[in-house]
């Protein structure tokens, strides 16, 4: 099975757990470029090389597509429909 090959810029936020408490410490946020990962289920997804969330648009303001993203997206749309 492969994955989702869509360009996206998200945010990682380093953390530390206390083991002993529990006690979770939010650290620096980290933001990255990288493909979005998600595992392609369908025969048309991966065929398409693009995951349903993305086919569908999904983005929050921490993770969304890149312009190169976006043009995975509009290809794959377009390849789709044919």
């Amino acid at each position: 099975m492969s994955d989702c090959n869509v360009e996206r810029t998200y945010v990682v936020t380093h953390s530390t757990i206390n083991m002993a408490t529990g006690e979770m410490k939010e650290g620096h946020k980290e933001t990255k470029t990288g493909p979005c990962g998600t595992p392609l289920f369908g025969e048309l997804h991966r065929k398409l090389g693009v995951c349903g969330s993305c086919l569908k648009g999904w983005e929050v303001i921490d993770n969304r597509p890149t312009e190169k993203g976006r043009a995975q997206i509009d290809a794959a749309r377009s390849n789709s429909e044919r």
